[in-house]
């Protein structure tokens, strides 16, 4: 029995696709290169991004390091170094 939906079956095979797409919660900033995932031009059959607005983006560092409320998020390097 197979129970992650992307690992091989047994006894080789394809991979089966997982039904349900996994939704991750994004914090990530509007700019030229986010654009497409934020307006749905990049899309997965695997993940659905849930994008929440924190304007400014540095907004989103403290929740995410002590609460841990994104799975996605963007953030300084010496925000992380100093974790």
């Amino acid at each position: 029995m197979v129970t992650d939906p992307l690992q091989r079956p047994p006894g080789g095979g394809a991979r089966r696709e997982p039904t349900v797409p996994l939704t991750l919660k994004t914090a990530i900033g509007t700019y030229p290169h986010t654009v497409p995932l934020k307006d749905g031009s990049i899309t997965s059959p695997r993940v659905c991004l849930e994008h929440v607005e924190v304007v400014p983006a540095n907004r989103a560092f403290r929740p995410m390091i002590n609460q841990l409320s994104y799975d996605v998020s963007e953030m300084a390097l010496v925000t992380l170094m100093l974790v």
